[in-house]
C-alpha cells in the first residue's frame, strides 16, 4: 500500500509545491493528516504515473458521495 509519505517522498515535496503552488506548511498538514485534499488529486497521479508509483484514490479527502 502507498502512502501520503511515501508518494511525497517519491516526488517531491518542492517538485509538490511548485506544480501545486501551495505552501510547505501545505505539504505537510497533508503528511500529518495522512491525506491529500481532493483538489490535488489530478496533479498528484500525473506525477505518479510519470514515476511508476501507485496513487490510490483513497488517499484524497474525496467526500463519501463523490466516492459511491
Amino acid at each position: 500500500m502507498t502512502t501520503v509519505f511515501e508518494i511525497v517522498d517519491a516526488v517531491g515535496r518542492a517538485n509538490l509545491r511548485d506544480k501545486l503552488g501551495v505552501s510547505d506548511t501545505a505539504i505537510s498538514n497533508a503528511l500529518s493528516r495522512k491525506r491529500f485534499p481532493s483538489k490535488w488529486y489530478r496533479l498528484v497521479n500525473s506525477e505518479c504515473l510519470s514515476l511508476g508509483v501507485e496513487c490510490p484514490m483513497d488517499l484524497f479527502s474525496f467526500s463519501q458521495e463523490a466516492a459511491a
